[in-house]
């Protein structure tokens, strides 16, 4: 038993010599190290917080070391002889950071290169308001230019407006034209008016519109097809319920979507024009000067116009009131009978 005990305690001080030795086998290189620092007239270079540290010995705990001790004595005392060696792992290298406002330059202009790509959607609209000297020729030749440019009639109106004794005829025409070919249309309408009473018109830029449709369309049809896989591995049948359910709001989404995006470019590449033809209004008659006679020949009239309506009125009457004969006639034969008897 103490011959046992002599060989456990000769076997844990060999290995504390073993872990010193190796302690000390790491040192030199520490000390080297230090003492190149300080031949180098006393500069000391600063060491790169992110260059990654030499890896460390492996720590091995006490039951561990006390068994090994008690199972291989011998090779502990070889292991004293030959310091462990570290591999050291070599510093990897490190990316050099960009610029603070590379990364802004780089997106603005990805962004500048897809606005460039695109191409602008513009929505134009215009309405005129032309005094021609004859409304039918106006009208027909508005429909030829309309005819002549490319484009179509998309709705037309007429009516007659009574004013001061006159009667306007008014015409409406809503031209629906393609939109290279939109001043020129204009210019041609313009040269049919004696005066261009009124002109306004408007522009508006859908691009972002459509590119976000064309987006939500990517994203649906994307959807779509996810679907459809996972359709196609359905087993269950409240599984392929739900799938399809899915599948037909998806596909109705992109209906809409697909839709709404061709009444856009349409109204993209047709302008609307909105043509009003009218008679230029009549020439203001000058004031007269004042005439004796015309407070007589007013009260006249007036006088005419009462006696008309009075006769109107008692034929009204007449005309209304003939059943009221008969009863008046019967009431009086009444009465003289009444009076007869009594």
């Amino acid at each position: 038993m103490s011959t046992l005990n002599a060989w456990w305690i000769r076997g844990l001080l060999v290995g504390s010599v073993a872990l010193m030795s190796a302690c000390a086998a790491t040192r030199p290189g520490v000390e080297t190290a230090i003492g190149s620092v300080g031949s180098g007239g006393g500069q000391v270079k600063a060491l790169d917080r992110d260059q990654p540290t030499p890896a460390r010995p492996p720590v091995v705990s006490a039951p561990e070391f006390q068994r090994d001790v008690v199972g291989i004595g011998g090779a502990i005392g070889a292991a004293a002889a030959k310091p462990p060696s570290v591999p050291l792992e070599a510093p990897r290298p490190v990316a050099a950071a960009a610029p603070p406002g590379q990364d802004a330059t780089a997106s603005k202009a990805a962004i500048t290169e897809a606005a460039i790509d695109v191409d602008r959607l513009i929505i134009k609209t215009a309405n005129l308001l032309l005094s021609v000297r004859d409304v039918d020729s106006a009208l027909a030749s508005a429909r030829a230019i309309a005819a002549r440019h490319g484009g179509y009639i998309a709705g037309s109106s007429t009516r007659v407006e009574r004013a001061d004794d006159q009667i306007r005829p008014i015409a409406m025409l809503t031209l629906r034209v393609p939109a290279a070919r939109y001043e020129d249309t204009m210019a041609e309408l313009r040269s049919l008016a004696l005066v261009v009473e009124n002109e306004n018109s408007a522009t508006r830029d859908v691009t972002e519109e459509v590119v976000d449709l064309d987006s939500a369309l990517r994203n649906l049809r994307a959807t779509e097809s996810a679907t459809l896989r996972l359709l196609d591995r359905a087993q269950r049948m409240d599984e392929i319920l739900t799938l399809t359910r899915e599948l037909s709001q998806i596909r109705g989404q992109i209906e809409r979507i697909e839709g709404r995006r061709r009444s856009i470019t349409r109204q993209a590449d047709e302008s609307t024009i909105v043509v009003t033809l009218q008679l230029p209004p009549a020439p203001a008659q000058k004031a007269a000067g004042w005439d004796p006679l015309a407070a007589p020949r007013v009260g006249w009239q007036a006088s005419l116009r009462f006696l008309r309506g009075a006769v109107e009125t008692a034929l009204l009457v007449a005309g209304f009131g003939w059943w009221l004969a008969p009863i008046g006639l019967g009431l009086v034969a009444w009465r003289r009978g009444w009076i007869a008897r009594r």
